[in-house]
């Protein structure tokens, strides 16, 4: 997670999705517009692979703005709930890409917080793999 202030530099700005990434030291990005016309109000959110810059997925949400409050709860929760299952199925991908032909190798790379800059990938997706390949590299801080 980067801070608010600091996602707002590119408020406004064309910049390159891997720029970004770069810049942050992330791989994911949630972009996002909201827009009100009379009493509603639209939300769109895309979720970027910062490194390859490929919309993961995307949605919009309508409201009212009486509900607004209500409805931040709501797209709060959906939005948590499907960047897990995103992040869950970009990670098998990933590892069917690399053709991860030694996977505790793999999991020790893209899984250990002390080799990706103090964050690891979808931590309960990494330490599921670590016991089904039965790797004693899962990170004991992360749990």
């Amino acid at each position: 997670m980067i801070a608010r202030n600091t996602a707002f530099t590119y408020k406004g700005k064309s910049v390159d999705a891997k720029q970004i990434g770069r810049e942050l030291g992330v791989r994911y990005l949630l972009d996002g517009s909201v827009r009100r016309t009379g009493d509603q109000v639209r939300v769109n959110v895309r979720l970027i692979d910062a490194e390859s810059g490929v919309q993961l997925w995307a949605d919009r949400f309508d409201t009212d703005r009486a509900n607004l409050a209500a409805a931040q709860d709501e797209i709060t929760g959906r939005l948590a709930r499907t960047f897990n299952l995103e992040l869950v199925e970009d990670l098998g991908r990933r590892i069917e890409q690399e053709g991860a032909v030694d996977p505790p190798r793999w999991l020790q790379r893209h899984c250990d917080p002390s080799r990706n800059g103090g964050r690891s990938s979808g931590a309960g997706w990494c330490d599921a793999q670590h016991a089904a390949h039965g790797s004693a590299t899962a990170p004991a801080d992360r749990r």
